[in-house]
Order: structure tokens, then C-alpha cells, then sequence
């Protein structure tokens, strides 16, 4: 045994050893290991007898104490000589897993409910908690703002971020509107696309048909009750713009969801309408606009006046590449995974797995009530992607799947429960196969792990109902039907380096 798991398990035990009840029989221990997988604040992994009626906290506080963080001076003291000393930095609020779900309760009482014996060594990972988030910015449109998105940026070709980070909005006044790079709320550029309300919002980066500037790029695609799709790029450099790529003419319904494709770039997108049709459509031709297409004046193509003094702006006009009825009702969530996979969720309660390329529905998933919005953990990173899905709900809870399963197998991973209202969005985390973000008719915003059957932090943001909710520059932003979008700022507990 090293100087520092001496120290970490004479501290321990000298901590445990205060805190029992002077006057109180001593209760029943078990015995703990304590796993991370930080490097940073990892512990001796020998096993530790510890009271079983510690819960989250109690075990937090042995952590912190093995770690050496506001160690007592009294344990310092009798250490023996060659052991390490104790660190003077601030403790570290852990949250407890086992089995990997949240600890919410006693070990005694976990034990019990799972029928674990107490000559069990448990295995216990603990992980920096998530600090309560603070309100960063707040920004206030003239109407209901209805979608949100967030784009990271695309690379340069020296790897540089050109255009992004950026977070933009879409509004019930039938304007786009994008921010800047920092959590800030300051509107860099905004574009009126309908005199209709916008209702639907994707973002995603690079994807340009002929590399170069457009490969550089970030896109936006649009979609409202005026039943049109709009592509838009985001132009990169100090002043971001707004331009308008393509009209895609397809649907005869109000637009409900869109996606972009995370594989091959932005090429493919798909999206869906209140009739409970789909649309699929090839981009590279507006993606690509700028170059060969655009000079020869190809089919399609068309110039409009950006305004006066300045040069044309070239707009596709796109048709789809494939229609077809998805669903009984509208279509409220739309992931396209690939070139050849589809997922939809829809008000007639179901989630659906399409191949793209035949347009045939290749499982079907009943769902208790319909769905009012999905999300796909990965997002527009093909590598992320996990095959899990959030759909939110009516009924106030969010339902987590995980579509690899086989048929006859469970595809309802957790179900959490908002007590909110009606889930209006809800978005995962960049890079987390775990933390999700939603948003509910009590304007509420709600951070998740979905290994915890609660809420890990419940934000007030909006006067109304919070209508959409997306991750941007390390934290949340919501829009809500007050006409207010909000950023806060989210961090987990700082850990030792």
C-alpha cells in the first residue's frame, strides 16, 4: 500500500469514526469500493466498511474525505508520518452510482429492495454533481419563439472554426435570428423567411458540394405553417450573415420537424408536416450553388436581389426526392441517421424506423401517448450517435429508447417524469450519452441524466410555457411563448487537478 492510500483509508476511517452517535448503538456497515472514471479525483479501490445507512451525501463526504479535500486537522495530525498530506481545496459534491442508476436512497434501503447481502462488496462510482445553473442572457422577441438550434461550427481547412459556434432561433414572426458566439444574446443577423409563423429548426456544419467556402459553412433549414422548407447558410468571419440557399416546395400541410443527415456531411435532409407526410430532399445542389450549377444558370436555379448595391444571391428551388405517408397524424420528431435511416414520431402515438431509400416502415413503436417532440442522442455527429432516442410527452414524462434492440426485447430505456406539463422539447447534451435538457408548459426548463429517475435541476424560465430547449457555448438556452429566449451557464463541480 503507497503513502496516499495509507493516508486516504486512515482519514476515512478516522471520519467514520466521528461520526457515529455517541449515545446510539453502531449501525450495521457493508463494505464499498469507490470508482470514477476521472483519473484526476480517482481513490484507493480497496474495499471500506462504512455505516449502510449513509446515503448520497454521507458517501460524498467519505469521498471527499479519502481525497484529502477540507480534511480535519485532528486526523492530519495523528497520520501516520509518511503519509501524504492532506489537500487545503474546497469539497467536491459527488453524486453516487450502482448498478448504474443514481443513488437516491440509504444502502441499507437499496439493499433491501434489490435483495444484495451484506458480505456484498458494493461497487460505487461517484461523479463530480451538477452545480445549479445561473442565468447568463436573456433576449426578448416580438412573438412566441417556437424552435431553437445550436451549431459548434465548422472547420477551415487549418482546422480553425470559421462559422460557429452559434446558437439561432425561429420565431412566430416569421423571422430567423442568430447569435453570436459567446452565451451572449446579442443578434449578429436576422432574416425575415415568412410573413407565417416559423415552427421547425435544424442546424448542422459543413457540407458543401464542392468544398471549399461552402464546406466551411453552417446551414440552417427552416420550416413553418406556410407549409415551405428554407435552407440558409451561415456565413463565417467576425460578421455573421444570414443567406438564403434553397426554397424546397414539397409539403401541403403546416411543417412540423426537420433534420438535417449527420452522415456525409449535410447532403440529405428530411422533414415532416402536420398531415403526417414526409419529405426528403438532396441539398447538394443549393449546397453547391456557388459554384458550377450557379454560373452555367442550371435548372432550378434563380437570382435574387440581396439588396440594392450588392451582388445576387443565388436560391435553388428544390423539389423533393421522395413523399410518402408516415404517419395517421402529424409528425412532430424527425432524426435522419443516415442516407438510409429514418426515424419519426408522431401525435398518433408511435415512433417509426423507415429505410430512407424504399420508404418502408421497418418496425413500428407504440408509445403510451403521442409524441410532441424527439431527439436523437448524437445529434447531427454521425460518430456520437448511440442509437437512443428522447421523445417528450403530453402526459409530463420523457421516454428514452434505445432502437437497437431486438424485436420482442425492451425499447423503453427510462421513462422520466417531468411533472411539468406537457414536454414541449427536449434536447441531449453534445458529446453526453447520458444528460438531456427539456422543456415544459409550466416554463420550466429541466436538466436530466438519464440514470436518475428525477430531475437534476429544475429551472424557472419563462412567464408561459417554455416551447423549446437546446445546448450552446456550455450551457442551455430555452425560447418560450413569452417571447423570451434565456441562456444559463451549466457546470458540473470542479475537480482536483
Amino acid at each position: 500500500m503507497n503513502a496516499s492510500s495509507c493516508w486516504q483509508l486512515h482519514t476515512a476511517h478516522a471520519f467514520l469514526s466521528r461520526a457515529s452517535l455517541p449515545h446510539c448503538a453502531t449501525p450495521p456497515q457493508v463494505r464499498v469500493k469507490f470508482v470514477t472514471k476521472l483519473a484526476s479525483i480517482r481513490v484507493t479501490d480497496l474495499p471500506i466498511a462504512v455505516p449502510e445507512t449513509l446515503g448520497r451525501y454521507g458517501l460524498s463526504e467519505v469521498v471527499n474525505h479519502l481525497l484529502g479535500l477540507n480534511a480535519d486537522t485532528s486526523a492530519a495530525a495523528a497520520a501516520p508520518h509518511d503519509a501524504a498530506p492532506p489537500s487545503s481545496k474546497a469539497p467536491i459534491p459527488f453524486d453516487i452510482l450502482i448498478d448504474g442508476r443514481f443513488l437516491r436512497t440509504s444502502l441499507a434501503r437499496y439493499m433491501r429492495a434489490h435483495a444484495v447481502s451484506g458480505e456484498t462488496v458494493l461497487e460505487l462510482e461517484y461523479l463530480p454533481a451538477l452545480r445549479q445553473p445561473t442565468e447568463e442572457s436573456a433576449d426578448t422577441q416580438p412573438d412566441w419563439v417556437s424552435a431553437l438550434a445550436a451549431c459548434a461550427g465548422a472547420a477551415g481547412t487549418g482546422g480553425e472554426r470559421v462559422a460557429g459556434p452559434f446558437l439561432a432561433s425561429a420565431c412566430y414572426d416569421g423571422c430567423l435570428r442568430l447569435y453570436g458566439a459567446s452565451g451572449g444574446l446579442d443578434i449578429a443577423h436576422s432574416a425575415r423567411v415568412s410573413a407565417q409563423p416559423l415552427t421547425a429548426l435544424a442546424a448542422a456544419a459543413g457540407g458543401g458540394a464542392g468544398g471549399g467556402d461552402d464546406a466551411e459553412r453552417c446551414w440552417l433549414l427552416a420550416g413553418g405553417k406556410d407549409r415551405g422548407v428554407s435552407l440558409w447558410r451561415v456565413s463565417g468571419g467576425e460578421q455573421r450573415m444570414l443567406e438564403q440557399a434553397a426554397v424546397l416546395s414539397g409539403h401541403q400541410n403546416s411543417v412540423a420537424a426537420v433534420s438535417f443527415s449527420p452522415a456525409g456531411g449535410t447532403h440529405t435532409a428530411a422533414s415532416g408536416d402536420w398531415d403526417g407526410r414526409m419529405c426528403l430532399w438532396d441539398l447538394a445542389a443549393a449546397q453547391g450553388a456557388a459554384g458550377a450549377d450557379a454560373e452555367a444558370g442550371g435548372p432550378g436555379v434563380k437570382r435574387r436581389k440581396r439588396a440594392a448595391g450588392e451582388a445576387d444571391a443565388v436560391v435553388v428551388e428544390l423539389e423533393p426526392t421522395a413523399v410518402f405517408k408516415a404517419h395517421s397524424q402529424a409528425v412532430t420528431g424527425v432524426y435522419l441517421a443516415g442516407p438510409d435511416t429514418l426515424y419519426t414520431g408522431s401525435w398518433d402515438h408511435s415512433l417509426k424506423a423507415w429505410d430512407a431509400q424504399r420508404q418502408d416502415c421497418v418496425r413500428t413503436m407504440a408509445c403510451a401517448k403521442a409524441v410532441a417532440c424527439m431527439d436523437a442522442q448524437g445529434g447531427d455527429d454521425a460518430a456520437a450517435a448511440s442509437g437512443l432516442l428522447a421523445t417528450g410527452h403530453p402526459d409530463g414524462r420523457i421516454r428514452v429508447w434505445d432502437v437497437r434492440t431486438k424485436a420482442g426485447e425492451t425499447l423503453t430505456l427510462a421513462t422520466l417524469a417531468a411533472r411539468g406539463g406537457w414536454v414541449y422539447g427536449v434536447k441531449w447534451a453534445h458529446g453526453s450519452a447520458y444528460n438531456l435538457a427539456s422543456s415544459s408548459r409550466d416554463g420550466s426548463v429541466r436538466l436530466w441524466d438519464i440514470r436518475s429517475g428525477a430531475a437534476l435541476r429544475t429551472l424557472p424560465a419563462h412567464k408561459g410555457a417554455a416551447l423549446c430547449v437546446a445546448w450552446h457555448a456550455g450551457g442551455v438556452a430555452s425560447g418560450g411563448d413569452d417571447g423570451v429566449v434565456r441562456t444559463f451557464k451549466v457546470e458540473v463541480a470542479a475537480t482536483v487537478t
